[in-house]
């Protein structure tokens, strides 16, 4: 299973105004959503040496390169299915779907970021902190 269809690519639609009315925003399925602000906000503290599972969302019509610096990620399903699984660090997030990977976070302790590789989206806030503590 690919997460991004055949004969899909990233590209931002050139259609005027594309996205202007939407705002990127963290929290789980069905809680109440933290709309991205800050690129200084941090929105996930993970304790030092912490395993953690995150799935990451596409709620719109556009697949998302998501990536987090520092560690490495094992996704283990694309949109609900588990699939054999693999390392990535920059994970194509199905239009309309959803990744689920795993991370280990024993490599750094502080403050790094987690982003989108489309450089639109990371303009408009879909860049957030990640702050792992000892």
């Amino acid at each position: 299973m690919k997460p991004i269809p055949e004969g899909e690519d990233w590209f931002a639609p050139p259609e005027e105004g594309f996205m202007t009315d939407s705002v990127f925003a963290a929290g789980s399925v069905g809680s109440k959503l933290i709309p991205f602000q800050s690129s200084l906000t941090v929105t996930q503290t993970v304790a030092l040496n912490a395993v953690e599972e995150w799935t990451i969302h596409s709620l719109n019509g556009y697949p998302h390169p998501f990536h987090i610096h520092v560690n490495d990620s094992y996704v283990v399903k694309i949109n609900g299915n588990p699939v054999t699984p693999f390392w990535a660090d920059t994970i194509p997030v199905p239009i309309n779907g959803n990744v689920t990977f795993r991370m280990r976070f024993s490599d750094f302790s502080g403050k790094f970021v987690w982003h989108c590789h489309a450089l639109d989206h990371e303009d408009m806030g879909m860049m957030q902190l990640v702050d792992v503590v000892a």
